[in-house]
């Protein structure tokens, strides 16, 4: 029992990448390493502040194949925007680093990290083990997997924590996140939302019916700042299924779903058996000249029960 920690990896990655003061960061041989650096500065820090008794790293492996094959434009990027060469080469850097310290992680290819959330909070299998449960993003989506106080969510830019209780307070409950967003959009997704719709609208018409499933069209297709949502009816329903992230795991492949089930089995009968490999993790530490290496001990104490075989 406990706290556990489900990390969304390639938000910290991207996060870690953009800091400006570890940007720079580089060994002699001009290898960068301020993503690496600065992602496992910011979940040691978690760790010292939280002291987890879990924590896990999900990661995106591509697109959603489900989304992608209602929605061919789905996450659609302009080519040439992005990071550069430098910071994907740190992410396998840190990948392997992390199994290192034993730490748990989990992508599965043509399926979401937002899923695999999802997924996880709802799999009764692995909640009953975890008291509460801390999902560590700054994604707006996460808001629909709130569940009172036991599946909250941080956000490690602002530094706010959020339940289900505040998000109410605010106006929305967590299952109108998904119709909010299939309304007015996601432009992070690429689902555009109606035609006219805002935020506030969206909001506003929530909050009079309490879901889309409750719209009175006949009412919303006589006002001229609502009757797109008619018109395009069969559009907002699309929109909402992208939009709502998966609690079980009934849209991925044969293969995804064992995948998963795999790793859950691992997790029940084996994860204790993932332990710390400090022989390799200094000299990788050394090899980056992370500053770590000359306090290796008192570096890793600062992760608690999270890496397992630390010598107390």
């Amino acid at each position: 029992m406990g706290t556990t920690f489900l990390i969304d990896g390639n938000h910290m990655v991207f996060r870690s990448y953009y800091i400006l003061q570890f940007r720079s960061f580089q060994t002699a041989d001009g290898f960068f390493t301020g993503t690496i650096f600065g992602f496992l500065n910011i979940i040691k820090g978690l760790c010292r502040a939280w002291d987890p008794s879990e924590m896990a790293i999900l990661w995106d492996l591509g697109k959603s194949e489900y989304r992608l094959s209602r929605f061919e434009k789905y996450k659609e990027r302009v080519e040439g925007t992005g990071p550069g060469f430098e910071f994907y080469e740190q992410i396998e850097v840190l990948q392997s680093i992390l199994n290192m310290m034993g730490i748990v992680q989990l992508g599965i290819l043509g399926v979401e990290a937002d899923d695999l959330f999802g997924i996880i909070t709802n799999d009764k299998r692995l909640m009953k083990k975890y008291d509460k449960v801390i999902m560590v993003s700054s994604d707006s989506d996460f808001q629909q997997l709130l569940k009172g106080t036991k599946v909250v969510q941080y956000d490690p830019i602002k530094k706010v924590l959020l339940d289900e209780v505040v998000l109410r307070k605010r106006g929305l409950a967590p299952s109108q996140i998904i119709d909010y967003k299939a309304l007015s959009g996601d432009s992070s997704d690429g689902v555009p939302g109606i035609h006219g719709i805002g935020p506030g609208t969206a909001k506003k018409l929530l909050e009079k019916y309490g879901s889309i499933d409750k719209f009175d069209l006949e009412e919303l297709s006589k006002k001229k700042s609502t009757k797109r949502i008619v018109e395009e009816w069969d559009k907002l329903l699309l929109w909402k299924d992208l939009v709502t992230i998966f609690t079980d795991t009934s849209k991925l492949s044969e293969v995804q779903r064992q995948t998963y089930e795999d790793w859950v089995l691992w997790m029940r009968d084996r994860r204790e058996s993932m332990l710390i490999n400090k022989k390799d993790l200094l000299s990788c530490f050394k090899k980056l000249e992370f500053k770590w290496s000359s306090d290796f001990e008192n570096f890793l104490m600062n992760f608690s029960t999270v890496v397992r075989g630390i010598q107390k």
